[in-house]
C-alpha cells in the first residue's frame, strides 16, 4: 500500500483479496459439496466487486477472510449461523501484516434454497447473508481507509448509510438493531456516527504515523503508538460501550506486547500500566512486557 491515500484515479482493481469458507459439520448428515456453490459465489461477491471509487493495485488489496458456521436449518431453506471475519493491511517496507479487523458474528440468519444464485444488486438487497458480507466488506474497507488518511472511511460513508437504512424494512433479520450494542448495527453506527472521530484519528496515527514509520525509525514509530493509547483512554471515557473497543482490542493487544518486547523496562511497565487500565482481563497477556521478549 502507497504511504498515500489509495488513488481515485488510474488501473482499478478489486478493493479485496478474500477468502471464504462455508462450514456445514453442525447440520449433521449434509452434503458439504452441495454447498459449494454458495461458497464461490460469496466469493465472487467479495472479490470482483468493485466497492468503491479509489483505484487500488493489485499488491495493495486487502487480504481477508470470511469463515460462514452453519449452525442450524429449519425447513430446508432457514438458517442459522455464526460470521467470523479478520483482515489485515500491510506495513510499510515490511512484510509484516498488521490485523485491522477481527469480529464473530453470532447472529446470522437467512433464507437460501440450495442450488439457488444469490443476486447483489446495490440499492436492493433482498438477502440478510447478501446484506452481512456487503456490510462486512464495508467495514473492513473503512478500516482501512481510516488505518491511511484522516476520517478515509467517509469516502464509503454513504454506502454504509444505504444497507443500514435497507435493512431496516426487514425485521426477520437478526444483528441489525441499532439500540444494541455488540451487532453489526451497533457497528454499522459507530462507523457512521461523528462523535468517533476521535477514535478513527487515534487509529490513523497508530498505523500511519506509528507502524508505518517502525522499519526506519523504531523510537519515533513506539513514540507515536504510546501516545494513541492516551487518546484510546481519553475516547474511552467519552463512549464506553464502544465497538471499536472491542475491535482494537482484539486486534492490537498482542501486536503491542510484540512490538514493544525489545523496548526498555520503563517504557514496557509504562506501557502495561495503561493498557492494564484500558483492558483489565488481559492482564496475563500484559503481564509479558513485564519481562520483554
Amino acid at each position: 500500500m502507497s504511504c498515500s491515500l489509495i488513488s481515485m484515479v488510474g488501473i482499478k482493481a478489486q478493493e479485496l483479496q478474500a477468502n471464504v469458507s462455508i462450514s456445514t459439520e453442525n447440520l449433521g448428515a449434509v452434503e458439504q459439496s452441495q454447498y459449494k456453490e454458495l461458497e464461490n459465489q460469496l466469493s465472487d461477491l467479495l472479490n470482483k466487486t468493485h466497492w468503491t471509487k479509489l483505484s487500488y493495485n493489485k499488491q495493495e488489496r486487502i487480504p481477508c477472510s470470511f469463515s460462514l458456521k452453519l449452525n442450524e436449518v429449519k425447513d430446508n431453506n432457514k438458517y442459522q449461523a455464526e460470521l467470523s471475519i479478520s483482515a489485515s493491511r500491510s506495513v510499510f517496507n515490511t512484510t509484516y501484516d498488521s490485523p485491522i479487523f477481527i469480529y464473530v458474528d453470532k447472529d446470522v440468519n437467512f433464507q437460501w434454497d440450495l442450488g439457488t444464485a444469490l443476486s447483489y444488486q446495490e440499492q436492493s438487497i433482498d438477502n440478510n447473508l447478501l446484506a452481512c458480507f456487503v456490510f462486512y466488506a464495508y467495514a473492513i474497507i473503512s478500516m482501512s481507509l481510516d488505518s491511511y488518511a484522516l476520517e478515509g472511511s467517509q469516502l464509503i460513508a454513504q454506502e454504509i448509510k444505504s444497507i443500514q437504512m435497507q435493512v431496516q424494512s426487514h425485521s426477520e433479520w437478526n444483528g441489525w438493531d441499532t439500540f444494541a450494542r455488540n451487532n453489526r448495527g451497533a457497528l454499522a453506527r459507530t462507523i457512521l456516527d461523528s462523535k468517533h472521530q476521535s477514535f478513527r484519528e487515534l487509529w490513523y496515527q497508530y498505523h500511519r504515523l506509528g507502524l508505518d514509520i517502525c522499519e526506519n525509525n523504531l523510537a519515533n514509530g513506539q513514540d507515536r503508538i504510546s501516545k494513541t493509547i492516551d487518546l484510546l483512554k481519553a475516547y474511552k471515557n467519552e463512549v464506553f460501550e464502544s465497538p471499536y473497543l472491542a475491535l482494537f482490542e482484539v486486534c492490537k493487544l498482542k501486536e503491542l506486547v510484540l512490538l514493544f518486547g525489545e523496548a526498555n523496562q520503563e517504557v514496557r511497565e509504562d506501557l502495561r500500566k495503561r493498557l492494564d487500565e484500558l483492558y483489565p482481563t488481559h492482564q496475563e497477556e500484559l503481564d509479558k512486557l513485564r519481562i520483554g521478549q
